[in-house]
Formats: structure tokens, sequence, C-alpha cells
């Protein structure tokens, strides 16, 4: 009975510490993101948020029914289609933005974006972390909370990524649905059995997976080739439930089909080559992404993202030498891995022969840090079990030694201390990284950009410009010429009009607030 009582304080001391850890590491990295989503707020809708949705928004005012401009909106995608481009599904989402319905949900909107993608990072790692790996909660939590720590603060270009919703919901959010995708197939991929549950995840799966292929083409090639990754996996596996990742499979690619086939590519890339983007053949895009893939790393990683990795690499040692997974050819599993990596480059190295625009580089980002992350726990599973092999084979000698009466004394090595060692001395660094960092530029990291932006009155002087702006737009002048905006937060400010009014910038947002002509003095 003392035993039980003994055993019991102890593990409720564990659950207590977790539990205090867990609370920490999340209210640090709410507090994170406060600024993050409060300047959201800030911000208003810029040059293709009117493009694309003057059509839903002319219905929506004309009707106030959201099923008259779900239709207006789908016959844009129609038309967009045969003008444009083929990526049905992100045309949709862009054309019936926060905005059509109230220039004030503009700001939730986007917080609507962030909010899902951080939801789909801790969607995917709880299930392939927890469910698949048998992770304690406090380390699901602490990895997770570092991936979303380093996507939002040091994504490339934030303002791209987070606060233009044309930009965020066509990359960052479908970005988010692949991660939902993931989770999905992981879900299936540890299923034991068949069950009505399964059913749902293949359900689910096949109908994210439609949405995925009609979105951007590097989210789209990228979510194609881990679908067929699971897929492969479970056939190899015999798995019951294989037939999910099939299905998805077979959705996403039927989507990107038609997506490939609309016409109005041919119109957009003819469009690319007047602007000196020539298109590469098929073959030399693949081939070439696997070295854009390679030269993107010393772009866009430096010491915030190793140090991380560093003090998580430890961690997820720990959790992996405790899972059951074999974690069997490593070497195969990295080079499988880094090709999903380099598909993310592969469509704007076919269409323009580079990386292509900001918003793009921004998805690259967060590709990179899953395969860093998946690569490392896989190495450190397969390190893991060689370990445990040789304590085994040790113990064998030992237990063969003992039978002829002989002592020996074989250490087992103990790295606990090492592994404190490494994960305190790395998650310190990180701490002087940021702050040095920091100091040095205010806008390297998001959230001190948008705290110092916030409190130093520019995105409130901005909204305030905005609103003058507006009350001019209502004043019955058809003819406008307005005087530049004087603030400009680094997040939120994406450029202003033109002085020509025939500039698209320009006749679309004359368009959505009903003028003639609108332009900035010249």
């Amino acid at each position: 009975m003392k035993d039980f009582f003994t055993r019991f304080q102890a593990n409720r001391y564990t659950r207590d510490r977790d539990f205090r850890l867990i609370i920490c590491v999340l209210a640090g990295l709410l507090i994170a993101m406060l600024p993050v989503l409060t300047i959201a707020m800030y911000a208003h809708p810029f040059a293709d948020d009117f493009s694309y949705g003057n059509r839903t928004v002319g219905a929506w005012r004309e009707t106030g029914s959201l099923l008259a401009a779900a239709k207006a909106a789908a016959e844009g995608v129609g038309e967009v289609f045969q003008t444009w481009q083929g990526t049905f599904a992100g045309v949709f989402v862009m054309a019936m933005h926060p905005a059509v319905f109230s220039e004030s949900l503009y700001g939730p909107g986007l917080i609507g974006v962030m909010l899902a993608f951080v939801t789909g990072i801790f969607a995917v790692l709880k299930v392939g972390l927890m469910d698949c790996l048998r992770a304690e909660k406090w380390e699901y939590i602490v990895i997770a909370s570092v991936m979303v720590f380093l996507a939002i603060e040091f994504v490339p270009f934030p303002q791209e990524a987070f606060y233009w919703y044309n930009s965020a919901v066509y990359y960052t959010g479908f970005a988010s649905l692949s991660l939902f995708l993931a989770a999905l197939l992981l879900k299936a991929a540890n299923a034991e059995k068949l069950s009505w549950r399964t059913a749902l995840l293949c359900g689910g799966g096949g109908m994210i997976s439609f949405v995925i292929g009609g979105g951007n083409f590097p989210n789209a090639l990228t979510a194609a080739l881990m679908t067929a990754l699971f897929a492969a996996y479970a056939l190899i596996k015999r798995r019951k439930t294989f037939w999910v990742p099939l299905i998805s499979l077979a959705c996403l690619c039927a989507a990107l089909f038609i997506s490939v086939s609309a016409p109005g590519n041919a119109i957009r890339q003819e469009a690319l080559i007047n602007e000196n983007l020539y298109p590469m053949s098929g073959l030399s895009a693949i081939l070439t992404s696997f070295v854009y893939a390679a030269m993107f790393v010393p772009l866009v990683a430096g010491a915030p993202e190793f140090l991380a990795f560093a003090a998580l690499t430890p961690l997820l040692y720990r959790l992996a030498a405790r899972s059951g997974f074999s974690f069997s050819l490593p070497g195969a599993v990295t080079v499988l891995l880094y090709g999903a990596y380099a598909s993310s480059f592969t469509p704007n190295l076919y269409t323009m022969s580079g990386y292509g625009p900001m918003r793009v580089v921004d998805y690259n980002y967060y590709v990179f840090l899953f395969f860093v992350l998946v690569t490392v726990l896989y190495w450190c599973g397969w390190a893991a079990r060689k370990s445990a092999e040789r304590r085994a084979a040790m113990s064998r000698q030992r237990a063969r030694f003992a039978k002829r009466r002989q002592k020996i004394d074989v250490p087992v090595p103990n790295g606990q201390l090492a592994v404190r060692v490494i994960s305190v001395t790395a998650a310190a660094c990180f701490a002087i990284v940021l702050l040095v960092t920091a100091s040095g530029n205010k806008d390297a990291i998001t959230s001190v950009s948008a705290a110092h932006s916030l409190l130093n009155g520019e995105a409130e002087r901005y909204r305030a410009e905005h609103a003058a702006r507006l009350a001019l737009f209502a004043s019955g002048d058809k003819n406008l010429r307005l005087t530049p905006y004087t603030a400009m937060p680094h997040l939120i400010y994406f450029g202003d009009l033109s002085g020509d009014p025939a500039d698209y910038r320009n006749s679309g947002e004359a368009q959505w607030y009903g003028l003639e002509s609108v332009a900035l003095e010249k």
C-alpha cells in the first residue's frame, strides 16, 4: 500500500509538472500571436481583392442573398477559367472574400485564415505524434508550438502570407487544407480496422483533396505526392484502409487535371512570356527543382530555424525511441521527402523559370519546415533503434559471460544529461538570437514588426487615412484624385494606387466603390 501511494504521488507530480509546462508554452505562443492577430484588424482590401470580388460584391449589394453572391462567384470562376487561370477552387474563395459582405469583416477574415493555419499544424502533429508515435501531450504541445512559432514569426514575406486576403487564402489557406488532409490520412493509416469512422475519413479526405486540386499548383502538386506516398505505404503494409489515400489521390488528380486543362492557362503563360518570364520543359523543371530546393535553404533558414530544430532534436529522439515504429531505410525515406519538398518549386520553374512571387516563397518555407521536422524525427528514430540494438547485443553478451561465472561490467549509455544540456543550450541560444534579431531589424520577426506598428501609432494612422478615403468615395464625386498614404505599416501596406486611372488596381477599386475613375495626384 505504501508503494502504491508513493507511485501515485510521483505520477501526480509528473502530471502537474507537465500541465504547468503546457500552460507556459501555450501562454508564450499566445503572447507572441496577439500583435500578429491584432494588426490584421487594420488591414483593408487591395488590388486583386477588388478584381476577383467585383462581380460578387455587385450581386450581394443588389440582392443581399448569399446564394446570389455564390452564383456570381461561380460565374466569375467560369470566366477566369477561360481567360486567365484554371484554379477554380482558389478563384472561388478569392471571389467570396469577407469584404464582399462588409469591409469590416476583412480583418476577421485574415485572422480566420491564420487560425486555420495554426489549427492545421496542431491537428496534423497531434495525429502524427500522439496517435501514431504515442507522444506525451507535453511533447506534442512543445513541438507543435515551435512549428507554429517558426511558421508565423519567420515566414519570409508575412505581408502576403497573412495580411492580403487574396494571397493569404490562396496559399496559406490552401496549405492549411493540406495539413488537415495529412491529418486525415495519418488517422486512416493508423486505423486497425474498417469502421464508419474510416468511411468519414474517406469522404472528408476526398472532398478536401478535390478542393486542394483546384487550388494553387505548388500546393496541389506537393499534396498529390504526399497522398501518393500515403497510398504506397498503405499498400506495402497491406493496410485495410488503403483505399482512403487512393480515393483522396484520385479526387486530387481529377481536380488538378481540370485545373491544368483550362484554356486560360495558355493566355496567362503568354502574358508571362511578354514579361520576359519564360517556361521550362517539364523534365527540366523537375530536375531544376531539386537544385532550387537546396539553394532555398540558405536564403530563408538562419540561426532561429537551426537552433529551434537543435533544441527539438533531443525531444524528437526521446519520442522516437519510445515509439513502436521501425524507422527503416532512412536514406530512401529522406530522398522521398526531399522530392516532395522539391516539388513545391516545380510549377513556378515550369511556368516562369524561377521561384515565383513572394507568396509562393512563403509556401515553400512551410513545406521546408515540415520536411526538416519529419526528416530529423526519422533519423532520430533510426539512431534510437540502432542504439537499442547495440544495448541488446551488449546485454546478451553480458548474460553469456554471467553463465560462465565471469564478471564483466558493460556500461549502458545514459544520455539524459546530454539530452538536457543540448536542449537547454539550444533554447538559450535561440532566445538570444531572437533578442538580437529583434533589436537589429524590427521587421525580421512578425510579432515584433506588428507590435512596433501598433505601439508607434502607424497602424492607427493608416486606418484613419483609409477611412478618409472611404469618406471621399461616398461623397458623390465620381472622378477622384487622392493623396498618397503617408503611414506605411510594414505588414499591412502593399503599395498604393498609381496615377493612371486605367491601372488595373485603380479601375478595380473604382468599380468596387461605384466610381468612374480614381488615381493618385501627380
